[in-house]
């Protein structure tokens, strides 16, 4: 009987023992899938929350850069250098609008020459932030106390969060020509 494949020992033995590492095996499966099924539902429930928490604090962020930039024209129609100190970081390296590359010193050189009869407003102001950087755009527009506009600068900064505080690292502005 050798040759027709069959185990040694009695059928019912070999059946018994089949049955059981069976039921064990299907037993050990059954664990596992519970087990599988109980992660991918975890693991789905943090793919699924994991971007709103993300999106949470890009929303967070994102509203801190569009105060920031409030405080900043501000700062610059009031002159307050302190306030435009704190918002560029040491490392500042800009390229203004009529094409001077500048650094932070340069830059808050040129903010204290402004006018004081001047005002500055933003328009269209967009704001992508994102981990630790966020990118601001916008159009700096230069009025009279009067409200005749003089000039208008579109720009970008590139905000870089470091040691939890929001600092402009690079700025680039160009002058909007009528046209």
């Amino acid at each position: 009987m050798m040759g027709q494949g069959r185990l040694a020992g009695s059928g019912f033995a070999n059946r018994k023992l089949l049955l059981d590492s069976g039921l064990k095996s299907t037993a050990y499966m059954y664990h596992y899938l519970i087990s599988f099924l109980r992660l991918s539902t975890l693991s789905i429930c943090i793919v699924l929350l994991l971007p709103q928490a993300v999106l949470a604090q890009e929303t967070d962020d994102s509203k801190i850069i569009y105060d920031l930039e409030k405080e900043r024209q501000n700062a610059i129609t009031a002159g307050e250098e302190k306030i435009l100190n704190n918002i560029l970081d040491e490392s500042y390296y800009g390229i203004t609008a009529s094409g001077k590359v500048v650094n932070k010193f340069d830059q808050l050189e040129l903010y204290k020459s402004t006018n004081s009869f001047i005002t500055f407003t933003a328009e269209d102001v967009s704001v992508n932030a994102f981990e630790s950087t966020a990118i601001v755009t916008g159009t700096l527009v230069g009025k009279t106390k009067s409200g005749a506009t003089i000039g208008k600068t579109r720009y970008i900064y590139i905000y870089l969060k470091k040691d939890g505080k929001w600092k402009i690292v690079i700025g680039q502005e160009t002058v909007v020509i009528k046209e």
